[in-house]
C-alpha cells in the first residue's frame, strides 16, 4: 500500500512539474486535470480549448477522432484568448482508457517566424523575377532620355515650349530611373553604406510608391519643412521604413482616411521632444493617420517582436520593431503616439548632419566632353539604345561602330579601318563579354579600354563579378554618358583580361 501510494505521488510530481503543458481530458472535452505549465500558458483558456467553436471546429473534430480511433492524434487549433487575439496551439494527445493526455505548446511565435520567413523568400523570388524586368524598363528608358536629350540639343534656343517639353521628358525619365532603382533595391534588400539624405527629397521621390500601397481611398498629405537639414543613414532602409509605415496606415484605416508625413528641425513643438534627444540636433520626421488608433496596453506592446494588433494572416508583428533596430543603428530615437479613435503618430527623430560644404561651380556650367575622333565599339543588344548611344557619341565627334552580340562587334572592328580606341558594352549583352571582346581587340593590335554599362541590381552585378561602381547605370542622360565615356578614355585605364566577368 505504502509503494502504490509513492508511485502515485511520484507520478502526480512528474505530471505537475513539467515544463509541457499538458491536461487530462474526457470524451466531452472537458479538462479533468491541468499541471503547472498548463494553467501558466499566457493567452489560453485551457477550459475552452477542447470545446467545440467556429474558429477550430474542424480541426478539433479531427484531432478528437485520431484519438478515439487511433488512440494517437496530432493536430493544429486556433483559439481567441481573453486580449481577443489569435494565437496557435499545436496539440500531441495519446488515449489512456476513458480519457486522453494532451500535451498543449503555444506556437505562435514560430508560426509568425516561418511566415516571416516565407514573406523574405517571396521577395527575394519577386526581386529575381523583377531584376530581368527592370533591366528591360531600364533599357527603356535609356532609350527615351537619350532620345529626349537629343532632340533639346537639337532644337533652336528660341523654340522654349518643345524644349521645355523636352527637360520635362528627361526629368521625368531620371525620376522614373531612381524609383526603380530603389524599388528594386528595396525588393532585393541591398545593403547600402549610409549617405548625406535630404528627408524632403527622399519623401518626394517615394511618394508614388506610398500612394500605390495605400490605395485610391487614402489621402496622401506632405506637410515638409523646407529649410530641413540633411541626416546620414541608408537610403534603401528607409525607403522600406517609409513603406511599411504607409502599409501599417493603410491597415488601420479600412475605411479609407489621411496619411500625413511631416518633417521638421527640432523642437518641432513644445510636447514634441523626447528626453533621448538634444533639442536642435536632430530632424524629425512624423507619419501620422486617421485610423483607430490603439489602446495603451497595445501601445506598451507596439515594439515586441510579432505582436501584431492586425487579424491572423495580416501581419508578422514585425514591422515595428525592425523600423526601430533601423532608426537605433542610425543614431536616432523612434516612438510611437496613439489612442483609441484618434488614430496613430509614429515620430522619428534623426541626428542632424553638419552643413555640406560648398560645391564652387555649377555641373551645368562645365565644358561638355566632347570627342576627338577615337574609335568606340559599342555592344548593346536593344536596337534603341544602341542607336541612341551610337547617335549622342557621334554626334560628340566620335566614330562609332555597334552591334548586339559581342562576336558582331569583333567582324565589324575587323573590316573598320579604325584603330579602337573602346570598348563600350552592356554586362548583360549575349554572347562574349566586353572584357573578352577588348582581350581580342588586343590580341589584333588594338589598345582598347571597356566601359560597361547596366541596368542590373547591385547584387546581380556581384554575381557576375562586376565592380558596381566602375559602371554606367542605366538609365543614363547623353550628358552623362559623354562623361564616363570620357573619363574612360582619359584615365589610362587598361582593359581587363578575359577572365574578368562582365
Amino acid at each position: 500500500m505504502r509503494a502504490d501510494w509513492t508511485e502515485q505521488r511520484l507520478y502526480h510530481l512528474i505530471f505537475e512539474h513539467s515544463t509541457e503543458a499538458t491536461v487530462v481530458v474526457d470524451d466531452d472535452g472537458r479538462v479533468l486535470l491541468a499541471n503547472r505549465a498548463a494553467r501558466s500558458l499566457r493567452g489560453v483558456e485551457m477550459e475552452q480549448l477542447f470545446r467545440w467553436s467556429a474558429e477550430r471546429g474542424a480541426d478539433l473534430v479531427s484531432f478528437r477522432a485520431q484519438l478515439r480511433v487511433g488512440g494517437r492524434a496530432t493536430g493544429e487549433v486556433q483559439v481567441r484568448g481573453p486580449d481577443r487575439k489569435v494565437r496557435h496551439v499545436a496539440l500531441e494527445g495519446r488515449a489512456h482508457g476513458p480519457l486522453y493526455v494532451v500535451t498543449v505548446r503555444d506556437v505562435t511565435e514560430r508560426r509568425a517566424e516561418a511566415e516571416e520567413v516565407r514573406h523574405l523568400r517571396r521577395l527575394e523570388a519577386l526581386g529575381f523575377m523583377t531584376a530581368s524586368v527592370v533591366h528591360d524598363f531600364n533599357n527603356v528608358l535609356t532609350a527615351m532620355v537619350c532620345s529626349a536629350s537629343l532632340l533639346a540639343r537639337a532644337l533652336p534656343a528660341e523654340d522654349e515650349a518643345p524644349a521645355a517639353l523636352a527637360r520635362g521628358i528627361l526629368d521625368a525619365g531620371d525620376r522614373a530611373a531612381g524609383l526603380v532603382r530603389r524599388l528594386l533595391r528595396t525588393l532585393r534588400r541591398e545593403a547600402t553604406p549610409p549617405e548625406r539624405v535630404n528627408l524632403n527629397t527622399v519623401i518626394e521621390e517615394a511618394r508614388g510608391l506610398v500612394e500605390l500601397v495605400v490605395g485610391k481611398s487614402i489621402a496622401v498629405n506632405l506637410n515638409l519643412d523646407a529649410a530641413l537639414g540633411d541626416t546620414l543613414l541608408e537610403r534603401e532602409r528607409l525607403d522600406h521604413l517609409l513603406l511599411n509605415l504607409a502599409a501599417n496606415a493603410r491597415d488601420a484605416m479600412p475605411r479609407g482616411g489621411t496619411l500625413t508625413i511631416s518633417t521638421a528641425n527640432l523642437p518641432m513643438v513644445e510636447e514634441g521632444a523626447h528626453p533621448a534627444v538634444h533639442d536642435g540636433a536632430y530632424v524629425a520626421l512624423v507619419v501620422s493617420d486617421t485610423g483607430a488608433g490603439m489602446s495603451p496596453e497595445a501601445l506598451e506592446r507596439v515594439f515586441e517582436r510579432f505582436f501584431t494588433t492586425k487579424e491572423a494572416g495580416r501581419g508578422t508583428g514585425l514591422g515595428l520593431a525592425s523600423a526601430q533596430c533601423f532608426v537605433t543603428q542610425s543614431g536616432g530615437v523612434l516612438s510611437v503616439r496613439s489612442a483609441p479613435g484618434q488614430g496613430t503618430s509614429v515620430v522619428i527623430y534623426l541626428p542632424r548632419a553638419a552643413p555640406a560644404p560648398a560645391v564652387s561651380g555649377a555641373r551645368d556650367s562645365l565644358p561638355e566632353p566632347a570627342g576627338g575622333g577615337e574609335a568606340i565599339v559599342v555592344v548593346e543588344s536593344d536596337d534603341h539604345v544602341r542607336l541612341a548611344i551610337r547617335s549622342a557619341l557621334s554626334e560628340r565627334g566620335y566614330r562609332v561602330l555597334d552591334a548586339p552580340t559581342g562576336e558582331l562587334a569583333l567582324r565589324q572592328s575587323a573590316l573598320a579601318n579604325l584603330r579602337i580606341d573602346l570598348v563600350l558594352a552592356d554586362v548583360g549583352a549575349p554572347g562574349l563579354t566586353g572584357a573578352e571582346v577588348a582581350q581580342q581587340l588586343q590580341a589584333r593590335g588594338h589598345a582598347p579600354r571597356l566601359l560597361l554599362m547596366s541596368g542590373l541590381a547591385d547584387r546581380d552585378l556581384d554575381d557576375r563579378g562586376v565592380d558596381s561602381d566602375t559602371v554606367l547605370r542605366k538609365a543614363f542622360t547623353t550628358e552623362a554618358l559623354a562623361r564616363a565615356v570620357r573619363q574612360a578614355l582619359g584615365d589610362g585605364a587598361r582593359a581587363p583580361e578575359a577572365t574578368a566577368a562582365s
